[in-house]
């Protein structure tokens, strides 16, 4: 296998072919913005293309006649900065002066009007949060005198509530601090007297009162009054109406307090993006999942429009390119990625599939220039092995070339998970105390196998599937080189380190691995770490009993027949 054999003439022209070949493939992968693991910003504005921007959500709402709803998009839009933010805001402000419903209630309800006369919601507009203008006695006097009479059997039973006595965060309503508590239960009975819970909440809400009533098991039903409570001391009436017709069931209500109380400032942005998406706890759920990096995700998002917030949740993955030091694209490049953009805004499995067979094509191509100017030829190979072997020897190395640039295009393949930036902690001045989670974490009993835990393992395969051939080439050098059969043996004999080579290539995989998952580079896994070990065990054994340990027996008895032979 003479190096020099293959880059002569004709094989240097091909090997710029190649080579070009492969560097026009790369560039064309690298091109294309889909990635597993994240979502590129030029994703985010070709999604946003031809979908209302939150100030026209703003206005749509304001035109429904929800300017309380409207007034929070109006927020999010002016912690953005977007144009025409504060016209929007001057708008909301305009419309709630034309009705003191509008005003306190953020929309006209039928049912508050026969709860609060013109003087109380008068004196309520003083107070922010629904719940918080429920406090006042005579408030909830009206409210109890009005849902007493109703024919509404889950109202009845939410009523009955006001008796239940196992509490362990509230103090119950017939105490001197119940106030909380009844007004929290007489929001409850409104907003089901009002038909505004969604039908998943209304059956988990009636079996979470039925448990409390029939089996004195409170907590589950005191979860969700703590959270009401919560949120009810920051949304208006509108808000509240918002999420509880929008989110499916009690978990995902809570999920959605964790979000809307991590701050103030939090509250517009997540509220304009459950909005915008129509699943508040699904904007939740990518919030507590990625914290801060999906903060900035959602307000680069909310930025672009509603199309990219709904693009961003749906696929629930970080944004990628967000990092302060890094240096923006050029723009003729930036120019090239945004024409590619909409394939992976609304075909992202084809823009996947593009992406990585460029990668493929790459890698294929770099692996032959490699292999010629390592004087290493496919010929070569398949001359010495079988045509199924010579392609598993390729195939091997390409694979392993593409998923080395897999990983390298996915910046947060290897990124160790994040912790939940929103650990909250309730706190309520009413009761003088802080509110623990009572939301027990439910441990699924099949661990979800992860894409980077299936990329580890087979990139340490690939790397024993290219050793156990090297291996093999090695034996069929020296079967090849001519020699007799006891020179042969001591040739053997002196590669026994070379044949070991999967195993030190496995021990040093997995202490690669351990070592980096303990300096945090990688997220902590085992599995993968282990997995490398084992292959290089498994592939040193596969060669010295299969093949090593036969051919030095054949070598043996050969080297005894020429022996006799000599002798005679």
């Amino acid at each position: 296998m003479n190096g020099k054999a293959g880059t002569g003439g004709g094989g240097m022209t091909g090997l710029y072919l190649l080579l070009a070949t492969g560097l026009v493939l790369l560039g064309l992968g690298w091109l294309v913005p889909a990635q597993v693991r994240s979502t590129p910003p030029v994703v985010l504005a070709a999604a946003a293309r031809d979908t209302p921007s939150l100030i026209q959500l703003g206005e749509d709402l304001l035109r429904e006649g929800r300017p309380g709803s409207a007034g929070l998009v109006a927020q999010a839009a002016e912690g953005l900065d977007l144009p025409g933010a504060a016209g929007l805001k001057r708008r909301v402000l305009e419309r709630k002066e034309e009705s003191i419903d509008l005003k306190v209630f953020g929309q006209w309800e039928p049912l508050l009007d026969q709860v609060f006369t013109a003087e109380q919601a008068q004196a309520a507009a003083e107070r922010e949060g629904f719940v918080s203008q429920m406090l006042r006695p005579e408030i909830r006097h009206s409210a109890a005198r009005l849902l007493a009479n109703s024919r509404n059997p889950s109202v009845q039973r939410i009523l009955e509530t006001r008796g239940v006595t196992e509490w362990r965060q509230f103090m119950p309503v017939g105490s001197a601090a119940g106030q909380p508590l009844e007004a929290v239960i007489l929001t409850t009975a409104l907003l089901a007297q009002a038909s505004q819970f969604s039908a998943g909440v209304a059956n988990s809400l009636d079996a979470a009162v039925a448990e409390a009533l029939a089996e004195g098991r409170a907590a589950r039903l005191e979860l969700f009054y703590l959270d009401l409570l919560t949120l009810g001391r920051r949304l208006p009436w509108s808000g509240l109406v918002d999420l509880t017709r929008r989110v499916d069931d009690l978990d995902g209500f809570s999920l959605v307090r964790h979000a809307l109380q991590n701050s103030e400032a939090g509250l517009p942005l997540v509220y304009a993006a459950g909005m915008a998406t129509g699943d508040p706890a699904a904007v939740a759920g990518y919030l507590h999942e990625y914290g801060r990096d999906a903060v900035e995700g959602l307000r680069l998002a909310a930025a672009e429009g509603t199309g990219a917030i709904r693009l961003l949740v749906k696929r629930n993955v970080p944004v990628s390119g967000l990092e302060a030091d890094r240096r923006p694209p050029p723009e003729w490049w930036h120019g090239l990625t945004a024409r590619l953009a909409p394939l992976a805004a609304d075909l992202p499995l084809v823009a996947l599939l593009l992406r990585y067979a460029f990668f493929l094509g790459a890698a294929a191509s770099l692996m032959a220039v490699l292999d010629r100017l390592l004087g290493f030829s496919y010929s070569s190979i398949r001359g010495t092995f079988s045509p199924t072997k010579a392609g598993i020897f390729r195939g091997s190395g390409t694979l392993l070339g593409g998923l080395v640039l897999f990983t390298l295009s996915e910046p947060f393949l290897f990124q160790p998970a994040s912790m939940p930036e929103f650990q909250v902690r309730l706190v309520l001045p009413v009761l003088a105390e802080a509110t623990p989670e009572t939301a027990a974490e439910t441990a699924s009993l099949i661990p979800a196998v992860e894409i980077t835990t299936i990329l580890t393992i087979t990139f340490f395969l690939l790397i024993q599937c290219l050793v156990y051939m090297v291996c093999l080439l090695k034996i069929r050098e020296i079967d090849q080189s001519g020699a007799p059969s006891l020179v042969k043996l001591k040739l053997m004999e002196n590669e026994d380190n070379l044949f070991d080579t999967g195993l030190y290539v496995g021990i040093a995989g997995t202490c690669i691995s351990l070592v980096l998952q303990v300096l945090g580079f990688i997220e902590a896994n085992l599995l993968a770490a282990y997995s490398s070990n084992l292959f290089g065990i498994m592939c040193v054994a596969i060669v010295k009993i299969r093949h090593v340990r036969p051919y030095k027996c054949q070598l043996i008895m050969e080297s005894q027949s020429e022996l006799k032979l000599v002798e005679a």
